[in-house]
């Protein structure tokens, strides 16, 4: 997963799970991006926790590949 937020409550849970690789991407995005079997979920943890729900698998092979570029220049 990728952060923006090291340090939070939120990192701290997915950073403690086994088999969960971190990463922080420090001032790219003030929401998180999930992508799990062909769905892309959008997390925003604002005031209200609100999130976006795409079930399309063509977004999330997109999303993926961005993740991927993301990932490698996220920090350990």
């Amino acid at each position: 997963m990728l952060f923006n937020d090291k340090g939070t409550d939120y990192w701290r849970f997915f950073e403690n799970l086994k088999h969960t690789d971190v990463r922080v991407l420090p001032h790219i995005s003030t929401a998180s991006i999930m992508i799990i079997d062909g769905e892309v979920f959008i997390f925003s943890y604002e005031n209200d926790i609100q999130t976006i729900h795409i079930p399309q698998i063509s977004i999330a092979t997109s999303f993926s590949l961005f993740f991927d570029d993301l990932w490698n220049i996220g920090k350990e």
